[in-house]
């Protein structure tokens, strides 16, 4: 058989499970300041070309993806055939499920850019520009359960050499954050705000009067409302 009715094949396969699937190239993921990647790049299948789509396959090529893909889906337990009915309320479930996950994404995304807003707000108010620098930089997101996103970070510099960025980590954390109620919160999110001398985490968390943000020291696990005076204070620990 030919490469190309290898690819063919197994695309085929992946398809009659799951009918969008699609294929993307992603660039290697590097963490800040670090010369090896912390994800190797390459070909990826989703179960659909949309935020929030189901990781199928990996591989070093566009045939490997597929190919693997072709495996993970041929061990999946086929569903008992259905009627055109249920068929379509099964679609509708997964269509809704897919749109509910890209909502969850754009709304995660707009916090971030609202939590951003503040620091620079916050920076400008005081005059803090005249010494400080300011930098954005576009970043890509990888979470388990659906493809890559765009967010931005931004870099807050102090000289040569001394900076403090406020990276969005993913909005797919695990834990709580205690120290706010009897129970604490649930993290829905978060956001690293990092020096040289440390790191404060920025949690975003749910309440019945809607979303807000903790930050919790790394060192000592403090857990301090998200205000400009902490931010302030925690800027200064992190350029010490």
């Amino acid at each position: 058989m030919s490469t190309q009715e290898t690819r063919s094949s197994a695309r085929e396969l992946v398809r009659s499970r799951h009918p969008r699937a699609d294929v993307v190239f992603e660039k290697p993921v590097f963490a800040f300041g670090q010369s090896a990647p912390i994800q190797e790049g390459g070909w990826v299948v989703y179960s659909a070309p949309m935020l929030g789509a189901q990781l199928l396959g990996r591989g070093g090529t566009e045939d490997e993806a597929w190919s693997n893909a072709a495996a993970a889906a041929s061990s999946e337990a086929r569903p008992p055939s259905l009627g055109f009915k249920d068929w379509l309320e099964t679609q509708a479930r997964d269509l809704a499920a897919e749109e509910a996950r890209r909502r969850d994404v754009e709304t995660w995304r707009t916090d971030v850019a609202d939590l951003q807003g503040q620091v620079k707000q916050w920076l400008a108010e005081e005059g803090a520009l005249k010494v400080l620098t300011l930098e954005e930089d576009e970043i890509e997101i990888h979470e388990e359960g659906g493809p890559p996103y765009k967010a931005v970070m931004i870099r807050i510099g102090l000289g040569p050499g001394r900076f403090v960025s406020v990276k969005p980590i993913g909005r797919n954390v695990v834990g709580s954050v205690g120290g706010f109620g009897r129970e604490g919160f649930r993290s829905q999110g978060r956001v690293d705000m990092t020096g040289s001398t440390g790191r404060y985490r920025i949690h975003r968390a749910f309440s019945d009067s809607g979303r807000f943000w903790l930050m919790v020291d790394d060192e000592d696990y403090h857990v301090r409302a998200w205000n400009k005076e902490n931010f302030e204070t925690a800027l200064q620990e992190l350029f010490s």
